[in-house]
């Protein structure tokens, strides 16, 4: 699965100590531990051992770790404003950050053992889900540089080590079903939808993997494609959310935005428009901060880095969100909302600007699962109509043309020509 190939395992050593008899996973782990990067002063030890994780067998022991690590993890974020808000800074609260980053590091090191990510999330011991979901949360503490750069960039490691863990902890399906269909599904689903608006570079892209990662599950489609947050208490706060409201194209821009290569004879209906034409209220489709609407504004802002073979986090959060896509679209029903978005116009233009030969569109790269995205939706009465008053066909048969196209593409192609041609 996904996360796995993210997953940095706990490799098994032999337990030699130092003079302060510290493990050696101890301080390879602290070593390499964020925190040490972004503080002058050691962040303080745990009162365990954590050595031979891969090992652990004990119920004890992991409890006794467990227990540390939310002990850290459980920084209250009001007491924390409250105290920044009576001393204008928030330097004290630098070693607490410091500690959590520390317990979110360790706990993501034990998501990566495939035996215990069942045990971390499927208990009533603790709530590993509900604290992950506060170290998502963005206020406007975090987000202004008043706090000083060094919180600036804590804030931002914690997220960023949140959604790793997140992304491990949601491979299981037993903890697919609580994430996603649990007590803190709106939670979790509000904190990523927000993330993924804001556009944040280093963790926008760890959010689609986690989405994808749930959209393995069937129930759980129907919850992420139609997700709305329940208020805009972002704008309305004044957050730096610059990006809500940047995937309306204006009508008179809109017969520009096919690329260069597609200019179909009938300009389309602009998706804006063709909600409106439906009586049944359609919040995830006219409400800007929906979680369908931030990934359709996130594909089309992204989709230039992925015209260069170049790596960034940019391209990668596009990649994903294809792959969720992928799942989102193997139903008539869901097929026909996606296909009145903008999502099927930068998907084109992701094949038709893809820097890749088509002899490399092999399976589960971006173009791979563009195609099969398309597959899915031309197999709607919906998504077929839609994609014919895009141009597609004329798109995928100058590609079918290219001499070297891979057989597994033309197939697919082949296959979306038949169903267009209905």
């Amino acid at each position: 699965m996904v996360a796995d190939s993210m997953s940095v395992s706990a490799s098994s050593y032999d337990k030699p100590t130092n003079k302060n008899n510290e493990s050696m996973m101890s301080c390879l782990l602290k070593r390499m531990n964020p925190a040490y990067c972004l503080c002058s002063q050691p962040v303080d030890e745990y009162d365990f051992e954590f050595s031979h994780l891969d090992e652990l067998k004990e119920d004890a022991e992991f409890d006794k770790i467990m227990e540390g690590l939310i002990k850290d993890m459980d920084l209250d974020a009001k007491d924390r404003e409250s105290r920044i808000s009576r001393s204008g800074h928030g330097h004290n609260d630098s070693g607490k950050l410091n500690a959590k980053i520390s317990a979110l590091d360790t706990l993501y090191q034990l998501s990566g053992m495939k035996s215990k990510r069942i045990s971390i999330v499927c208990t009533s011991k603790w709530d590993v889900i509900g604290l992950l979901i506060k170290c998502l949360r963005i206020d406007e503490i975090q987000t202004s540089k008043s706090v000083g750069i060094l919180q600036y960039e804590q804030h931002q490691k914690i997220r960023q080590l949140a959604c790793l863990t997140l992304n491990n902890l949601s491979i299981p399906k037993e903890n697919k079903s609580i994430m996603i269909l649990g007590c803190h599904a709106t939670a979790l689903l509000e904190n990523l939808t927000r993330i993924i608006r804001m556009q944040e570079s280093e963790t926008s892209y760890l959010c689609c993997i986690c989405l994808m990662n749930l959209s393995f599950l069937t129930d759980g489609v129907e919850p992420i494609i139609t997700f709305t947050p329940q208020s805009d208490r972002d704008a309305n706060q004044g957050m730096n959310l610059s990006t809500i409201g940047k995937n309306n194209i204006d009508s008179k821009d809109w017969e520009n935005f096919p690329t260069s290569m597609l200019r179909p004879s009938r300009a389309p209906t602009p998706p804006r428009q063709r909600r409106s034409r439906s009586n049944t209220p359609t919040p995830f489709l006219d409400n800007p901060n929906s979680l369908l609407l931030s990934i359709e504004s996130l594909m089309r802002d992204h989709q230039p880095f992925l015209m260069s073979k170049t790596y960034s986090v940019e391209g990668e959060a596009v990649r994903w969100s294809v792959g969720l896509l992928r799942n989102l679209t193997k139903r008539n029903s869901h097929c026909s909302i996606i296909s009145k978005t903008e999502i099927p116009m930068v998907l084109l233009r992701i094949l038709e600007k893809s820097p890749n030969k088509t002899t490399e569109w092999t399976k589960d790269s971006v173009e791979d699962m563009t195609l099969t995205v398309f597959e899915q939706l031309a197999g709607s009465p919906d998504g077929r109509q839609n994609l014919k008053l895009i141009g597609l066909l004329s798109g995928i048969q100058r590609i079918e043309c290219i001499d070297d196209t891979s057989q597994r593409a033309k197939r697919k192609i082949s296959s979306i020509m038949r169903l267009l041609e209905r």
